[in-house]
């Protein structure tokens, strides 16, 4: 448990992590408005955060937009290491960092768009029916953390997976399902 995008490198890498999902924004917005993978997420009826311009970002008032920030930091550690995914398939043995987004994965799971009401009981439940012992995911931030891992699972074993949006600002990956 930590915010130390050093530490959180070091532990992935610890691990021999080969694939490592991150739940925040890999690119910021061009124009401000909503990346074509958040785009193409909304137009599923998948709701999620719209990212800024980075200048947006750094300039809000009450730092909203300050996870967002500290994701960026993130994928700057880890691409040293495991680049930023440009797209699939997958090369053999390819080492590589990806963003994901647990709600959007909540949906693939559950085969169908799914509120975001009741999030931390849906995710418990979504996760304790494939297998997975929820016991110790005491919070939110633990269960998003599983659910990137489960999407890295996916990548890992050649599962389906549906990428939205394009490289210059960022696709995600979320396991194949409606959403």
């Amino acid at each position: 448990h930590t915010t130390d995008p050093e530490c959180m490198v070091h532990w992935c890498r610890e691990m021999g992590a080969r694939l490592i999902g991150i739940d925040a924004p890999c690119r910021w917005s061009e124009d401000g408005r909503a990346r074509p993978a958040e785009q193409q997420l909304v137009a599923r009826g998948i709701r999620c955060f719209a990212s800024p311009t980075r200048e947006k970002a750094i300039v809000h008032p009450k730092n909203y937009y300050g996870w967002m920030l500290n994701g960026e930091a993130l994928y700057q550690a880890v691409e040293v290491s495991h680049p930023l995914l440009a797209g699939l398939p997958l090369g053999e043995d390819q080492s590589c960092c990806f963003e994901t987004f647990p709600h959007a994965i909540c949906c693939a799971l559950a085969g169908q768009v799914i509120t975001g009401r009741n999030k931390l009981t849906v995710r418990r439940t979504l996760l304790a029916q494939m297998g997975l012992s929820v016991a110790e995911l005491t919070n939110i931030d633990w269960l998003d953390a599983t659910l990137c891992a489960v999407a890295a699972a996916y990548l890992a074993s050649g599962m389906p997976c549906t990428v939205y949006g394009e490289p210059n600002t960022g696709l995600i990956i979320v396991p194949e399902g409606i959403a």
